[in-house]
This record gives structure tokens, C-alpha cells and sequence, in this order.
């Protein structure tokens, strides 16, 4: 199987590391997304709360205002899209249940 069948298949990665160097499971699905030039999606569940990332950093893609301003009235009212200074090519979801970040991963990995 190629990178891209590979993460095609794997959708997204769940982690309880706050970051990626901290799982090495987590680096390794990083490198095959990084391989295959395939957007890689992770959720990062923590104490009190479960957040949800998706890199584009190494694929022609990237996020446009208004896809951020419509995904902010589809989640959750718990939840917010946390807009950093990279955000064009990462996208952050904080305050989902682990439910809600599954079901928001699959729908956002369905486009590609």
C-alpha cells in the first residue's frame, strides 16, 4: 500500500500528546501524510477537553476565510475554530467531545 492509500484508509490520528514529538506514533503518521502530500488530521484529547488539527502544510491545499467562517456555524456551540497565524494551512478546532471531533475529522477527510 502507498502513503496516500495509507492515510486515506487511516482518515486520522488519536493522540492524548500535546505534541508531536512527544508520540511516535503520531510522528510516523505525520511523515506518511508528509510522503504522500495528503492534508493529515489528528485529534488531541486532553483532560478537559479534545481538540482537533488538520495540516496542509505540505499539499497544494489551503483554507480560505470564508470555509473557516462556515465550519465555525457547523460545530458544536461548545466548540470554536482557533484561527492562529498559520491558518491557511492549519486548521484548529477546540472544545469537541471526542464524538464530535471523530464525526468532524471524517467529514473534513471526505473532501480529499
Amino acid at each position: 500500500m502507498n502513503d496516500t492509500a495509507a492515510v486515506k484508509t487511516l482518515k486520522f490520528f488519536v493522540t492524548t500528546a500535546r505534541t508531536v514529538n512527544t508520540d511516535n506514533k503520531l510522528k510516523e503518521y505525520r511523515a506518511l501524510c508528509d510522503n504522500a502530500n495528503y492534508p493529515c488530521t489528528w485529534i488531541i484529547t486532553h483532560d478537559l477537553s479534545v481538540e482537533l488539527l488538520m495540516d496542509l502544510k505540505n499539499t497544494p491545499y489551503y483554507l480560505a476565510h470564508g470555509y473557516l467562517e462556515d465550519l465555525a456555524l457547523q460545530i458544536p456551540p461548545s466548540a470554536r475554530v482557533v484561527k492562529s497565524a498559520n491558518w491557511k494551512k492549519l486548521l484548529r478546532v477546540v472544545g469537541l467531545s471526542l464524538e464530535e471531533a471523530s464525526a468532524l475529522a471524517y467529514r473534513l477527510m471526505a473532501q480529499f
